[in-house]
C-alpha cells in the first residue's frame, strides 16, 4: 500500500492573523517523500506555516505548490494533504472504523471499498478488533493511532502533523515516534511535523528546520544541525545552554580566545574572526578533567555549588571565574568540591557577537543584549 509523496514548493509566502504577519516572504522546497520537522519555541511561526500548508490559514502573499499544483487559495478539502491534530479531533459518537473511513466517505467511495480500506488500516496500525469501539474506550496511544489512520486512509501526498504526541505519556510517546517514522518510510509520504521537542525532531525527521519569529534560521539533517548550529540562537535552542563571552583573535593556525577573566585559550585549526563573540557548549559535553587551562579544548577551574541526580548521570552547577555552568557527569561530586571542567575543542561552538540574539542571556550576571538579526554563516 505504498503511496507517493508530493514535492512542496513555497515561494515568497506571507501569512498571519489580521494585519499582523507571522511569516513574511518565506521560501521553502520540500522534496517528495521526505520527513521534515519544524522545530522552535511557541510563537516562532511553525504552526502558522503548517496551517498555511493545510489551507486553514489563508496566504496574504506568495505561492504554495503541492505536487506541482498551485493550492495557494484552495480550501483544505481541495488540497492533496491531511492533518493530524494535537487533540486528535476524533468523532466521539463514531466507532473507530467510522472515524478512519470518514474521509473516504466524504470522497463518496463505495461501502465495500471503505470497509476494505479501513480493515487494511486497522491491520497496519495494530488495531485489529478495535473497529467497533468508540474513541473514548481507547488509550491515548490507541486514539493517536486512530487519528493517524484517518489521515493516511485517503493516501495523502502530504501528511501534516501538529504536535501529535504532546498529550501522550513518555513511554507511549517514544513508541509512537518510532511507529510514525516507520509508517512514513513504508508509505513514502511527504511529512511535515511541528514540534517544540528537540529529541522528537531528531528521532523522527530526516530534515530539521529551526524557526524563530517566522524565519528559518537553520536547515539541515539532524546530525548536521546538531553539530553545526550556525547561530547562537540555534545553538541555545539545541541544548548549548552554557555560554562564555570572549574576544576572538586570529593567530597562526587557529583562534585565540580571551575570556572575561583575562585567561587565554588557543583552538588550533579553527577558522578565526576578529572581535567580541561567545563560546557555547552543551552540559553533556563537559567532563571533570585535570588542572590547568590549555590542551585540546577549554579547561576551567571551579567549585560545585549545586548537585542533583535526575538518573543516569549527575547534574551539577559549577562556579568558575568566567561564570556558572551546567555539567552532566557520571562521577559523583559534592557541593563545595573543587573541580576542573574540560570541554573538547570540537564541542565548542564559536559565534561573532552580532550573531547572538541576546549575547548575554544565560551568561554570568544574567544581563540581556538584543541584536536585531541573526546570521547563519558564522562559525560553529
Amino acid at each position: 500500500m505504498a503511496g507517493t509523496g508530493a514535492r512542496v514548493e513555497i515561494e515568497g509566502l506571507s501569512v498571519g492573523y489580521g494585519s499582523s504577519l507571522i511569516i513574511d516572504g518565506l521560501d521553502l522546497d520540500i522534496g517528495a517523500g521526505s520527513f521534515v520537522a519544524l522545530l522552535g519555541a511557541s510563537g516562532c511561526g511553525k504552526t502558522t506555516l503548517l496551517k498555511a500548508l493545510s489551507g486553514l490559514l489563508p496566504a496574504a502573499n506568495g505561492r504554495i505548490h503541492i505536487g506541482g499544483t498551485d493550492v495557494t487559495h484552495a480550501p483544505p478539502e481541495r488540497r492533496p494533504s491531511t492533518m493530524v491534530f494535537q487533540s486528535y479531533a476524533l468523532w466521539p459518537h463514531m466507532s473507530v472504523a467510522a472515524n478512519i473511513g470518514y474521509g473516504l466517505k466524504l470522497r463518496r467511495q463505495s461501502k465495500p471499498a471503505i470497509d476494505a480500506r479501513v480493515d487494511e488500516i486497522l491491520a497496519l496500525l495494530g488495531l485489529q478488533g478495535y473497529g467497533d469501539r468508540r474513541p473514548t474506550a481507547l488509550s491515548g496511544g490507541q486514539r493517536q493511532r486512530v487519528a493517524l489512520g484517518r489521515a493516511i486512509a485517503i493516501d495523502p501526498p502530504l501528511l501534516l502533523l501538529d504536535e501529535p504526541l504532546s498529550n501522550l505519556d513518555a513511554s507511549v510517546r517514544q513508541t509512537m515516534r518510532s511507529e510514525i517514522r516507520a509508517l512514513q518510510e513504508r508509505l513514502g509520504l511527504t511529512t511535515v511535523l511541528v514540534t517544540h521537542d528537540q529529541e522528537e525532531a531528531m528521532i523522527m525527521a530526516d530534515r530539521i528546520l529551526v524557526m524563530d519569529r517566522g524565519r528559518i534560521l537553520r536547515d539541515g539533517t539532524p546530525e548536521d544541525v546538531w553539530r553545526r548550529p550556525m547561530s547562537a540562537f540555534v545553538a541555545r535552542f539545541l541544548g548549548a545552554d552554557n555560554g562564555i563571552a570572549a574576544d576572538f583573535a586570529d593567530v597562526d593556525g587557529g583562534t585565540e580566545l580571551t575570556l572575561i577573566d583575562g585567561s587565554r585559550v588557543v583552538l588550533p585549526g579553527r577558522p578565526a574572526f576578529e572581535g567580541p563573540g561567545e563560546v557555547r557548549f552543551r552540559s553533556a559535553a563537559v567532563g571533570f578533567g585535570g588542572a590547568g587551562n590549555g590542551g585540546d579544548g577549554l579547561r576551567l577551574s571551579g567549585r560545585v555549588v549545586s548537585a542533583l541526580y535526575p538518573g543516569g548521570r549527575h547534574r551539577y552547577v559549577v562556579d568558575t571565574a568566567v561564570g556558572s555552568f551546567t555539567v552532566e557527569e557520571s562521577r559523583r561530586a559534592s557541593v563545595g568540591e573543587a573541580v576542573v571542567l574540560a570541554v573538547p575543542a570540537d564541542e565548542l561552538h564559536l559565534f561573532p557577537a552580532d550573531s547572538a540574539e541576546g549575547l548575554a542571556q544565560h551568561l554570568p550576571g544574567g544581563g540581556h543584549l538584543r541584536v536585531s538579526r541573526p546570521v547563519t554563516d558564522c562559525l560553529a
